[in-house]
């Protein structure tokens, strides 16, 4: 196998959005992916979509998947990304083996392989996890352009360890 940065998501869960949209990953660069007809169409049918199918091969053979940016700069950052903790969650690793690939390639296109399902009911949530992000919070958007942050290249979760922006999201005029 060569060294192929595989996620799981695309083969172990499913994200509906606050709008009920069907999506890849509650991290994913929504600029990229269409989903205008995602409400009039079912889980089978999302699942076997031709964008769906196409995310999972490219993530087979090792081309580039944009869509999922978010994960690829936080590891090239040396952080923990989702993609990593999603691995982790479902495979038992962070990183696809010879065995994990072959069951993905042998169900492209099979809810067969499915193990959760990501709802996402809103974005009035006043808890401000560190793991959630603007998409869902209008509070944590608030702190994003209070520091100029871009939701596609900073999590919360990422500068909990940065003393600087700790700091930052602890001051009185940030979080209220």
């Amino acid at each position: 196998m060569n060294n192929r940065k595989i996620c799981s998501v695309p083969w172990k869960e499913a994200w509906l959005n606050p709008e009920l949209k069907y999506g890849l990953c509650c991290k994913e660069n929504q600029s990229i992916i269409d989903h205008s007809n995602s409400q009039e169409i079912g889980l089978d049918q999302h699942w076997k979509k031709p964008s769906m199918v196409d995310i999972r091969k490219r993530f087979l053979s090792g081309q580039p998947v944009p869509e999922c940016n978010l994960c690829w700069n936080q590891e090239d950052n040396g952080k923990e990304s989702m993609r990593m903790r999603r691995n982790v969650r479902y495979l038992g690793h962070a990183e696809a083996n010879a065995h994990d690939v072959e069951l993905f390639e042998n169900n492209l296109e099979s809810l067969k392989l499915l193990e959760g399902i990501n709802l996402s009911v809103g974005n009035q949530c006043q808890l401000r996890c560190i793991s959630c992000n603007p998409s869902y919070s209008r509070n944590i958007k608030k702190d994003y352009d209070k520091l100029n942050w871009s939701i596609h290249d900073k999590t919360r979760f990422d500068s909990k360890n940065s003393s600087n922006a700790s700091h930052v999201l602890s001051e009185k005029n940030i979080i209220e």
